[in-house]
């Protein structure tokens, strides 16, 4: 898994810097508000991680159907920066917290009914006896 995560967040990376540089040409042509500043280079981030996404075929999630949205998907994580990939690894990471938790759970409602079943199938011997 690891493997995938570092290319992702090295293009969402250079994304981020990419947008950096966007905001002096942006500043530059004209007086935009805050607003129009910021969807402007949301959406030349976003092309822009949608281009390396389907360039070096880094993908967020694999199992779509139609195959499209797993362009979009993923041009749009890597399109908002590290930002967006640090979400996803957080996710992931609840996820996995959780699955280990409810395998715990598991492994303890379990452990009465194996130790009941060593109880049952132990030999009870009688208690020893002293003679005098």
């Amino acid at each position: 898994m690891i493997e995938k995560i570092i290319p992702i967040f090295i293009a969402a990376f250079a994304v981020q810097q990419l947008a950096e540089i966007f905001d002096r040409p942006i500043t530059a042509l004209g007086r935009h508000t805050p607003f129009q500043k910021r969807s402007w280079i949301l959406l030349l981030s976003s092309l822009a991680g949608w281009g390396l996404a389907h360039a070096a075929s880094l993908t967020i999630i694999t199992s779509t159907n139609p195959e499209w949205i797993t362009w979009v998907i993923s041009g749009l994580v890597i399109g908002s920066g590290t930002e967006g990939v640090n979400s996803i690894l957080k996710t992931l990471g609840y996820a996995k917290d959780q699955k280990k938790a409810e395998a715990t759970d598991a492994n303890l409602a379990d452990q009465p009914a194996a130790a009941a079943a060593a109880a049952a199938s132990t030999i009870a011997l009688p208690a020893p006896q002293v003679v005098p």
